[in-house]
């Protein structure tokens, strides 16, 4: 008897009135959950109007993948937000209730100035006014039902608590999942035995945000309950579909990082020829440098396809010349390092090496850009040591391994990139 009050959150005079009428709601939401099934079990999966709502669920997939773009993350932040939920759940029943709800909207006002982009996802003013007015309804009506007198103000301060909890919840999952993209968090685990454990988290953290986010009108749930209820069976199907090819088909990325001439460039060129012997699609471009007297006075682009070599950076040039630090820039050089770099069906696309040049958005930054949102080809980069970080940042990259050649065995790069090949094939 005491769970089944529990669980109506009423309290009865007679013994078996809550396990009775527990009994009988169930039953009634079984046999309700059971119409609603075989109804919607019966509409054909061609019906526009779910395909529409799957539509807008893709492009809101889509929208939710690209606000990540100018982010700036943060660890202090995500330590904060934490901090934030955490703390804001627990002194609900710890301080005055007054003070506790100006701190929770002190939080939302936090979290919806810098999380705006990502808070855009869950931002449906009629959704949520539809919300509060049930969630404020119920527990009206459960606290006046109650045989212990409760006052109207208490019953109406239950769901006001009720709605700053589920802002708290739904916000606090929305802002952790977003800095949860950060690619230094990403590169950490990439060296360790828990490498998917943030994607892990940001797909438990993202559900409730972006079945909001998916969630149609008020009017269509009024409307079409038994569709809205198939949109939401496919778009799970969807969600999971995304996961499998996260799992398994999903692009690798593999960075060789060092200082400079510390053989980043042999080390690849290395990995390239045992690929290729081995009869693996390898495309892209390698920067090979030129010395003269022991002094670097440039580099050339190698097309590691055709073999075909391209005068890119010297040490001289003329003043019509971009200029990367005490380097000119040769256009044909550039020119020829975009094409190797096009679009194509390569299972591994090189790119040595990715620096300073297109830190300022120059050398192959739109090449590397258009690979990351349009290409399934695997990638292999160079990138020095120094700027390692802020390349990271700047192309949202979460890579699979980096490898530092000053510090480990470049075999063991090669096998776990061979590897990961043969299991794409």
């Amino acid at each position: 008897m005491q769970y089944a009050e529990k669980q109506l959150h009423l309290k009865f005079a007679a013994v078996w009135a809550p396990i009775v009428l527990l009994l009988i709601l169930y039953a009634l939401f079984g046999a309700v959950s059971a119409i609603i099934g075989i109804r919607t079990g019966k509409k054909i999966l061609n019906n526009p109007f779910v395909n529409n709502l799957l539509k807008k669920s893709s492009n809101s997939n889509f929208e939710q993948k690209q606000k990540h773009i100018d982010f700036k993350y943060s660890l202090h932040w995500l330590i904060l937000n934490i901090i934030l939920i955490v703390g804001s759940l627990l002194l609900i029943d710890r301080i005055n209730f007054a003070v506790w709800a100006l701190l929770i909207f002190i939080i939302a006002l936090i979290w919806a100035l810098r999380y705006k982009r990502a808070l855009r996802q869950i931002a449906r003013p009629r959704l949520w006014i539809f919300f509060v007015l049930i969630t404020m309804v119920t527990a009206f009506v459960f606290s006046r039902l109650q045989s212990e007198s409760t006052s109207a103000l208490s019953a109406i301060l239950i769901g006001v608590e009720m709605n700053l909890r589920a802002i708290v919840l739904i916000m606090g999952f929305t802002v952790l999942g977003t800095e949860l993209y950060n690619p230094k968090i990403r590169a950490y685990f990439a060296k360790t035995y828990f490498k998917q454990l943030p994607l892990a988290l940001e797909l438990s953290l993202d559900s409730l945000p972006a079945m909001i986010a998916n969630t149609p009108e008020v009017r269509t749930i009024l409307k079409h309950p038994g569709i809205v209820v198939q949109h939401f069976i496919n778009y799970a199907e969807i969600r999971l579909e995304e996961i499998r090819q996260n799992q398994y088909i999903d692009r690798k990325v593999y960075i060789v990082t060092g200082k400079i001439g510390a053989g980043k460039t042999g080390l690849i060129q290395e990995i390239v020829s045992k690929l290729k012997m081995e009869n693996f699609k390898v495309d892209g471009i390698v920067t090979t440098r030129i010395l003269e007297n022991e002094i670097t006075t440039g580099y050339d682009i190698l097309n590691v396809s055709t073999k075909e070599k391209t005068r890119f950076l010297r040490t001289f040039g003329d003043s019509a010349q971009q200029r990367i630090g005490k380097y000119f820039i040769y256009a044909k050089g550039l020119k020829s390092g975009e094409q190797a770099l096009k679009a194509n069906n390569a299972e591994l696309i090189v790119i040595d090496e990715i620096g300073k040049l297109e830190l300022e958005e120059k050398g192959w930054h739109n090449s590397l850009h258009e690979i990351i949102s349009h290409s399934k080809s695997h990638l292999l980069l160079s990138v020095r040591e120094e700027v390692l970080n802020e390349v990271l940042d700047k192309y949202r990259i979460s890579p699979n391994a980096i490898f530092n050649v000053s510090k480990e065995n470049g075999d063991n790069l090669y096998l776990k990139i061979q590897s990961d090949l043969q299991r794409s094939n």
